[in-house]
């Protein structure tokens, strides 16, 4: 079977012959199954991480049913998953700053603390033309300061999202709650300029 694989620039499809049982060359990464699905490797602070009930550990799914919240339902929701990603960010953010300040010192392990953090690896599996698998490592790190520096930033952006959510929750509280809203018009923040209307209905 061909290559599926075609090139940007001409339109034409690879010529090569695809990998057995994949619809891809070597080339066009037929070889490299990938990462395992749900996988963190690409995870650098956790602004942007998306989270849900299938995500969050047992732990983090008691902290968000703790959360006692009673304005509308819609924001409440978000605002528990924005709390438990505060929290996750909080923690790895305690231990970026005891890494940053022990750079070189034991960790307990035996080990001493890096004075770079890798923040992913991607590990890739190539075919030659014999058929000799081979395997290669590429990552992308940065010093421990940018990554405290990379965090301070991310959680300090959650919690104005966070701040911005409980401001809509209480001027509609002020407005009336959910119950008994019957068309007043509700404008929500979303933040960046971006303004939702309704009639509270």
């Amino acid at each position: 079977m061909q290559c599926t694989a075609k090139s940007k620039r001409s339109g034409e499809q690879c010529r090569n012959h695809a990998v057995k049982g994949k619809t891809k060359c070597r080339i066009h990464g037929g070889a490299n199954d990938g990462p395992p699905k749900g996988n963190k490797n690409a995870l650098k602070h956790g602004a942007y991480e998306a989270i849900s009930l299938e995500t969050m550990t047992e732990e983090e799914i008691a902290y968000a049913n703790a959360v006692t919240l009673n304005p509308c339902e819609t924001l409440r929701e978000q605002l528990k998953t924005l709390r438990v990603k505060e929290a996750r960010i909080a923690k790895r953010l305690k231990k970026a700053k005891d890494d940053m300040e022990n750079v070189g010192r034991d960790d307990g392990t035996g080990r001493k603390i890096p004075a770079m953090v890798v923040l992913t690896g991607t590990q890739g599996k190539q075919v030659d033309a014999e058929g000799r698998e081979s395997t290669s490592l590429s990552t992308a790190s940065e010093t421990q300061e940018m990554h405290y520096l990379r965090l301070d930033a991310a959680h300090s952006m959650v919690l104005e999202q966070i701040r911005r959510v409980s401001d809509s929750l209480a001027r509609m509280e002020g407005e009336g709650g959910e119950e008994s809203r019957n068309g007043v018009a509700i404008v929500l923040d979303l933040g960046g300029g971006r303004k939702h209307e309704g009639d509270g209905n």
